[in-house]
């Protein structure tokens, strides 16, 4: 299984990310880990070039980190886990920069609620950021 991990940024990547990110690629996976970056001026455009480099690689998962986005090395082990048992595309949440502490999250309606953590599952979402997000390449390319 090889996984790229793919950060995408029209900045650079903030301190506290870039120590995740030397975490992660310390850390001893179940899975061939590499990591790309591509800085644009449009995060869009950016995450469009890099899943078509994906598509012309040999890598089973596309996994996109934000540049600000904090995260344990287990926690790409889990979404890796989840994204190769269903075959879909999956997400964690996170805050927005926003007050009120938003999720980057649109439900599937306004009476769904959210467990996050240890006691979270996975859910179905109409909407998800890209932040941390994991897609296997037979979605890709059922796109592409």
């Amino acid at each position: 299984m090889k996984v790229n991990l793919a950060i995408c940024t029209n900045r650079g990547l903030y301190p506290d990310a870039v120590q995740c990110l030397l975490r992660a690629c310390l850390t001893k996976y179940d899975f061939q880990l590499t990591v790309s970056f591509s800085v644009e001026s449009l995060i869009d455009r950016s995450r469009s070039i890099v899943a078509t480099q994906f598509l012309d690689s040999d890598n089973d998962i596309l996994l996109f980190i934000d540049d600000d986005i904090l995260y344990n090395p287990d926690d790409i082990s889990l979404l890796i886990a989840d994204c190769i048992e269903k075959q879909s595309i999956v997400a964690a949440p996170y805050l927005l920069k926003k007050p009120g502490h938003v999720l980057a999250i649109k439900p599937l309606d306004m009476e769904q609620s959210f467990q996050v953590g240890a006691n979270g599952d996975l859910q179905e979402v109409r909407y998800m950021s890209t932040g941390f997000m994991a897609i296997p390449r037979v979605v890709l390319a059922s796109v592409a």
